[in-house]
């Protein structure tokens, strides 16, 4: 096997941070477009609609921030290598030479802090969507403050073996975390739409809105911890058995890995913020045990499906509607209803009771 040039090896090296670079660009790009859009619809929507949905907008926003910081800190600093480099393979030595200078160093606190964010918010979604069984947050809590610990540890000046140790070991800990979410969340979701196919079978779309292959995949951040696996797997292999190929898929990994801290949380809040995920438990009972469908159900017509779901699950909310129209005659009708609707589940057999009061006369009981 032909082994590569000193300026092959410089050459390569730098198409492969000109790549993550360009990644960093497109996810803060993505990041701004979506923190825009979910602002435009917060600020656009009804009080009603606006509420729980506040800290998801700041979070975004924090994320974002941080994001960018650390992607044009990233940019000025490989201008500033490739300006002082006057080979390929020189552009390696200064790269190398430059990576602990202060300006690296703001990057990676930037970017840890929203590596603390993200895997913040997932665990705070695991939390709500597994609310009525508590101990089950164990395990990810331990794995992600073992791993703020690291990730402290990493950024601590030391030997160029022990930070690279504390970062293997952060890196681990943070795939750890994201795979057992995903897993928790996964399983969730998937429950939950088995059972409110069976009750609903005629709301496909809307099921397909909150718990389609799509909405589990972002929700529970599978491409986090994809990307996580393949970048920490290929971390133990160059660690003890370092070759060219392996360093350089090393820098890809991580690059795609770095751009999904940020996306996968900002991901889940775009679809807060939008309507399209839940603000609580999404699952039958919440924390204290009552149905989420024995709340006041709201029938509209034209209302988007983001909305009817939000509407739906607001507590104190749509308890009565009014339809005023004309009759033939051109004599004014107005025609109001006072809909109260309860659903109770009952664990066997599997049944939906709905009671409903004061209907228009001559309407006949379904």
């Amino acid at each position: 096997m032909s082994t590569l040039s000193d300026d092959e090896l410089g050459m390569a090296f730098g198409e492969v941070m000109y790549v993550n670079i360009m990644l960093s660009l497109l996810d803060v790009g993505i990041q701004l477009f979506m923190f825009l859009y979910g602002l435009s619809v917060y600020l656009e929507s009804p009080a009603s609609l606006r509420k729980g949905r506040s800290p998801y907008i700041f979070l975004s926003f924090i994320i974002f921030a941080m994001a960018c910081i650390s992607g044009t800190i990233d940019c000025a600093f490989l201008f500033k290598v490739f300006m002082a480099s006057t080979s390929p393979y020189d552009f390696l030595v200064q790269f190398i030479e430059l990576d602990g200078t202060p300006v690296r160093f703001t990057s990676e606190v930037m970017f840890t802090i929203v590596v603390f964010i993200g895997d913040g918010l997932l665990l705070y979604r695991c939390f709500i969507i597994w609310s009525d069984k508590r101990l089950v947050i164990i395990l990810p809590t331990l794995t992600y403050l073992a791993g703020v610990g690291m990730g402290i540890d990493s950024l601590i000046p030391a030997s160029s073996m022990s930070t690279r140790a504390s970062r293997v070991a952060w890196i681990f800990l943070l795939v750890s975390t994201n795979i057992i979410i995903t897993a928790l969340i996964s399983f969730r979701l998937l429950r939950a739409r088995s059972r409110l196919a069976k009750l609903l079978p005629d709301r496909t779309n809307t099921l397909d809105t909150y718990s389609g292959v799509i909405a589990i995949l972002i929700e529970s951040a599978a491409p986090l911890s994809i990307f996580g696996l393949a970048f920490a797997s290929n971390m133990i292999y160059s660690f003890n058995n370092a070759t060219i190929p392996s360093e350089l898929a090393q820098y890809i990994l991580a690059g795609l890995f770095y751009s999904f801290t940020a996306l996968s949380p900002q991901m889940i809040i775009f679809r807060v913020t939008t309507g399209r995920s839940w603000l609580s438990n999404p699952n039958f009972h919440n924390a204290s045990g009552d149905s989420i469908l024995s709340k006041p159900i709201v029938f509209a017509q034209h209302t988007p499906a983001e909305q009817s779901f939000l509407i739906a699950t607001q507590p104190g909310t749509g308890e009565s509607s009014s339809v005023e129209g004309e009759n033939s005659d051109g004599g004014s009708v107005e025609l109001r209803q006072r809909t109260t609707a309860h659903a109770h589940l009952t664990s066997a057999p599997e049944t939906v009771e709905i009671q409903t009061s004061d209907r228009p006369t001559g309407e006949k009981a379904v």
